[in-house]
């Protein structure tokens, strides 16, 4: 081997590398998620989502975070308040962050109305007491938390995949 090819390859494997990461990186458009989300209560996951493949299957929809009767529920992300009301029972409140993902919270009574904007972090309402509620209303304590994406044929996500990751430092 002569001088020339052992001085190419570490150049031919830096341009290679150089593609490798350049392409990884990318998301198709469709594919890219909102990882700018807050957590709309501060409390803890009490009941992690079970998203089911299908939506006619049987799951749990979304994530329940510790939250008491009164606790202030924010909006994960800015967006459009595309419902605020009652459905079954439960006063429920939805928000369009995009064409293709909604966040729902429940059971929230709403401080906000249908097409209202939204900030991230701005207070939607606050949670209902579940003891409170009719029979036909969900029964459990905490927030419930929900999104789905897609347009046409919705599926559901874990809500908690919208949060940015967190960071750990182990110096400064």
């Amino acid at each position: 081997m002569t001088q020339t090819h052992r001085q190419r390859r570490p150049a031919l494997f830096t341009a290679w590398l150089s593609v490798v990461l350049a392409v990884s990186s990318l998301t198709p458009a469709g594919a890219q998620t909102e990882r700018h989300h807050v957590r709309p209560v501060p409390g803890q996951v009490v009941r992690p989502a079970d998203i089911p493949t299908e939506n006619w299957l049987p799951g749990h929809r979304g994530v329940d975070l510790h939250a008491l009767p009164g606790d202030a529920v924010a909006a994960s992300a800015g967006g459009t308040v595309h419902f605020a009301g009652v459905v079954a029972g439960n006063p429920v409140v939805s928000i369009n962050h995009s064409p293709t993902l909604r966040t729902t919270y429940e059971p929230v009574i709403a401080s906000v109305s249908g097409g209202d904007h939204v900030s991230p972090g701005e207070v939607i309402g606050v949670l209902a007491d579940a003891g409170s509620l009719p029979e036909t209303a969900r029964r459990e304590d905490g927030l419930s938390w929900g999104a789905r994406t897609g347009d046409g044929h919705e599926r559901y996500i874990d809500p908690m995949s919208l949060l940015a990751p967190v960071v750990v430092r182990l110096w400064s």
